[in-house]
């Protein structure tokens, strides 16, 4: 036996792909390294970037919550004091010894001039001059701004402490009368060298600065000491994790490419057994469906022709659809035949007494008498003309039909099955809604359902009872047929629509397979259901009509 087409093409195609996947595999790692290496500067000026960013973020809300702290506004207040006294006697700065009671006097009255105060002093008992006074005023705006300098202090020792990234703090005011440090210390030397607003200071810290305005005014500097080790580590980490997966990548590669080559010999010794010989067995048996003679495989690979086997096939089963459907036809025809035939006694055989009672008499026969005749003769054509509805073949969209315009016809052909049992309950046509479908193809689905369900019932004797429902569910018609029958074995449970299975000893297996496939045409659906108390319920959902017309309209026949 020759080499399979399929078999040849794959092992072709492995060859290609081996080579191909070296390939791309060798300029991949020659496109990663170059990348990588643009890549690693970019990835260290984002974290630069993000550092800065970072910094200059914390250093700005620490500015706008400056701006309004009480305790460093009172700092201002109490420096822009001491430095006008300062401009106007620079000996204020110069310490004196100490006049017991005078600094408490003065605080009490500091709001006063100077001289009046020193007047005051005087007529207290004080023995001082107006410098005594200065000296004062100058030593209790200092002890105050040391106070609040405390305070302020207190309040950036909380947000150093609590920071993830905020190490030190230094505010320090123009004149000099106010230079703070919080958390780790910010020296001198680091400030000198600061040539721009924010620059690495080493230890993984990076320090910001920024000018400190209260009241529009430009009152100071601001430094703040960030900490961006994590920030380093991560970076350090990327770059040993990405380095990592280069060298894990290329050994990934390599591997692969020696398993590719390997195995793909192993497929090929497997490919004829497991792949090809079941493909050609399953063509060969698709070609030979129905057919005396099937076609050899084509010039062309295996895949190709199992589809080609399956579209050809698929044409057959379609052109024998109908056949399967007019000889399910034909079987229900032959079902009903014999209560047709029984119906069609019932009207015609008094019709037939009466005609050859006038022949014997000789007498003109009374208007009732011909009424009543005539009234057999059109039931039973009215019977026949029902019994022709179950062999056409629908054309054209599905339409309205009324209930009385199918259900009474099924109703006429399945009664006379029903004549000894089981009880049959029907609905009642006015009541019903209106259905989207074909006259003929709903009264052969009511007809085949409702003779599987008296089957089914008849095994309980009189006990047994059939059900027929046909209500509305917003947009769709539900046609229900219920049974209180044995149920459906669990063997045929999941191929009930499929053609030939039954259940029967003498049924056709097409009943259901016929009612599955006129209700998908019309656009419906079919379900079987178990009711609590046994037995089945078949129901077939179809589209309704959005409103019932009145009578003329649709209802016409």
């Amino acid at each position: 036996m020759s080499r399979p087409r399929l078999e040849k093409q794959l092992s072709v195609w492995g060859t290609r792909g081996g080579v191909l996947l070296a390939a791309t595999a060798l300029i991949g790692l020659l496109f990663w390294m170059a990348a990588w290496a643009g890549q690693s500067r970019l990835l260290s000026q984002s974290i630069e970037s993000y550092t800065v960013e970072e910094a200059n973020s914390l250093a700005r809300v620490l500015l706008y919550d400056l701006a309004a702290d009480p305790y460093l506004k009172r700092c201002r207040f109490y420096a822009s004091q001491m430095l006008q006294m300062a401009r106007s006697d620079p000996g204020v700065q110069k310490k004196s010894p100490p006049i017991e009671g005078l600094a408490a006097f003065v605080d009490r009255n500091l709001s006063l001039p100077d001289a009046v105060i020193w007047n005051a002093a005087l007529r207290a008992g004080f023995k001082v001059d107006l410098n005594d006074i200065l000296h004062a005023r100058y030593d209790i705006y200092s002890a105050s701004l040391k106070e609040n300098e405390e305070s302020l202090s207190q309040e950036l020792w909380a947000r150093v402490t609590f920071s993830d990234h905020l190490r030190g703090i230094r505010i320090k005011s123009l004149e000099g009368f106010l230079d703070l440090q919080v958390g780790q210390a910010i020296p001198d030397k680091a400030v000198a060298q600061l040539h721009s607003a924010a620059a690495d200071v080493g230890q993984g810290l990076f320090l910001v600065s920024f000018p400190l305005y209260l009241e529009t005014s430009h009152w100071g500097e601001v430094y703040v000491l960030v900490d961006r080790s994590n920030l380093a580590a991560v970076q350090k980490a990327l770059k040993r994790a990405l380095n990592l997966a280069l060298a894990g990548l290329a050994a990934f590669f390599l591997i692969v490419l020696g398993l590719w080559f390997w195995s793909w010999k192993m497929l090929i010794s497997q490919l004829r057994r497991h792949v090809v010989s079941p493909v050609v067995r399953l063509a060969g048996r698709m070609e030979a469906w129905e057919q005396e003679k099937p076609p050899s495989q084509p010039d062309t690979d295996e895949t190709s022709w199992l589809n080609e086997a399956f579209e050809r096939l698929l044409k057959r089963i379609g052109s024998q659809q109908e056949q399967l459907l007019r000889a399910q036809r034909l079987g229900l025809m032959e079902r009903i035949g014999a209560g047709l035939a029984h119906e069609i006694n019932n009207a015609l055989n008094p019709a037939r007494l009466r005609v050859e009672d006038m022949l014997l008499h000789e007498a003109p026969p009374p208007r009732e008498d011909l009424k009543q005749l005539k009234q057999h003769l059109i039931s039973a054509q009215q019977i026949l003309k029902d019994l022709t509805l179950t062999a056409r073949v629908p054309e054209g969209p599905p339409k309205p039909v009324a209930p009385e315009q199918w259900l009474d016809a099924a109703r006429r052909l399945a009664s006379p099955h029903f004549s000894k049992g089981p009880s049959l309950i029907w609905p009642e046509p006015s009541q019903a809604p209106v259905v989207m479908g074909y006259e003929e193809s709903l009264v052969q689905i009511a007809l085949n359902l409702i003779l599987n369900a008296h089957d089914a019932a008849a095994e309980r004797g009189n006990e047994g009872r059939v059900e027929i429902r046909l209500d509305a569910a917003g947009n769709h018609c539900r046609f229900c047929v219920e049974d209180n029958g044995a149920g459906i074995p669990p063997a045929i449970r999941d191929h009930l629509f499929e053609p030939f299975v039954t259940s029967k000893a003498r049924g056709t297996g097409l009943g259901l397979f016929v009612v599955d496939i006129l209700a998908r045409r019309m656009g419906g659906s079919v379900r079987f259901e178990e009711p609590p108390g046994g037995g089945t319920c078949v129901t077939v959902t179809l589209n309704c009509q959005a409103k019932r017309q009145e009578e003329g309209g649709s209802d016409e026949r």
